[in-house]
């Protein structure tokens, strides 16, 4: 009897531990599975993001830095092989266009076109840009009032002591934030960014001017396949109108635009 009993007392002491053991184990497995949150989280996290950012943005300058010389070969060479293709006196450009040759008219007609496209989305982004600035600066010039920090006309007493206008806390948090951030956003002036020749200003008539001056200008440069076709084709009705269509469209464009 008294060595089942011992059994028993072994075999309980060993449950014991291995409840004991097994309630660590999740224990220490929550504490894995979810660490406790920092109470400076809402500091550091940013600050970390900040850091990263920069060591990427270091990585990738250091990269243009270590490729710059073969982009800069690449750009020469390339200027160089496309001047000598266009001035070559067998096989250049020129001497294909003057000949008539009717592929590299076709492409001719094609580069024309493609431009066209180009400084048309060029021409309308920017303009898009220079009217954004030219509303914030007026939705700042409507609340310009309210980016000055009032001063303290008078004592104010706080806690026993007096807060006067020329020293105190106040002073020390505001001077800096009305210097350094209140201040350049009430003085700053909007500049046009790349001022293109033919813009109107950052203003709607203006927009309009610009916009509608472009289009006109860029339609006719799309045609130039159609016009081509059309002068090596003859006499035909429909691509006459169409190209008419397109070109009359233009036109009126240019007449909106020298009247806005």
């Amino acid at each position: 009897l008294h060595c089942c009993s011992a059994c028993d007392l072994q075999q309980i002491s060993t449950m014991k531990a291995a409840v004991l053991l097994a309630t660590a184990a999740h224990a220490a497995k929550q504490a894995v599975e979810e660490p406790a949150e920092s109470p400076v989280a809402f500091l550091i996290d940013p600050v970390k993001e900040m850091v990263n950012k920069g060591i990427e943005t270091a990585a990738t300058g250091a990269g243009w830095l270590k490729g710059g010389p073969q982009m800069v070969s690449d750009v020469v060479c390339g200027v160089v092989d496309t001047w000598v293709s266009v001035i070559d006196p067998n096989e250049g450009t020129i001497r294909k266009a003057m000949s008539g040759d009717a592929a590299t008219l076709d492409e001719l007609a094609s580069l024309a076109s493609t431009i066209g496209s180009i400084v048309f989305v060029v021409y309308v982004c920017m303009t898009a840009v220079n009217l954004f600035l030219a509303t914030a600066e007026s939705v700042r010039d409507y609340f310009k009032n309210y980016l000055t920090i009032p001063k303290l006309s008078k004592a104010v007493p706080i806690v026993g002591q007096y807060l006067t206008a020329a020293d105190g806390p106040w002073a020390t948090v505001t001077g800096p934030v009305q210097k350094y951030i209140l201040d350049p956003v009430k003085n700053w002036k909007h500049r046009t960014i790349l001022p293109f020749e033919g813009s109107h200003g950052s203003t709607l008539s203006g927009t309009i001017a610009t916009i509608t001056a472009a289009t006109s200008a860029c339609l006719l440069l799309s045609t130039t396949p159609d016009v081509l076709a059309l002068a090596r084709g003859g006499a035909n009705k429909a691509a006459a109108e169409a190209l008419a269509w397109t070109v009359g469209t233009a036109l009126g464009l240019k007449y909106v635009a020298a009247r806005a």
